[in-house]
């Protein structure tokens, strides 16, 4: 069974660089941890526009994305009832639930496994 795995790349005040390297170790190790998804913490900017770390991250993702290295992501704003993504990902990781009460844009999801 897959587990749920929370990564707070805003921790301790990172460059961008040094949060998408911690977020690349991750992805890296999630297989051999039976880590099937991850909640990523990555704020939004301190004046709600868009921070480096979430913009940088999800070009990252998208590049993933595209060269099939993750199954999916969803970012936490699109979280809701609508997104095919966000639905199936929410009936496999309970604990994804309370997302779809709020709007962050300070998290995403995402799903390595296949």
């Amino acid at each position: 069974m897959s587990i749920l795995k929370t990564i707070n790349l805003e921790f301790g005040r990172p460059t961008v660089d040094e949060a998408l390297k911690r977020f690349d170790l991750e992805l890296k190790n999630a297989k051999n941890n039976n880590v099937g998804c991850f909640l990523i913490i990555h704020g939004y900017g301190s004046h709600g526009k868009g921070g480096l770390i979430r913009e940088a991250l999800r070009d990252r993702l998208v590049e993933l994305k595209n060269s099939n290295s993750i199954n999916a992501y969803v970012y936490g704003e699109n979280f809701k009832i609508l997104d095919k993504d966000a639905n199936r990902l929410r009936h496999k990781y309970q604990e994804l639930e309370y997302l779809f009460h709020m709007t962050n844009k300070g998290v995403t999801v995402v799903e390595v496994e296949k």
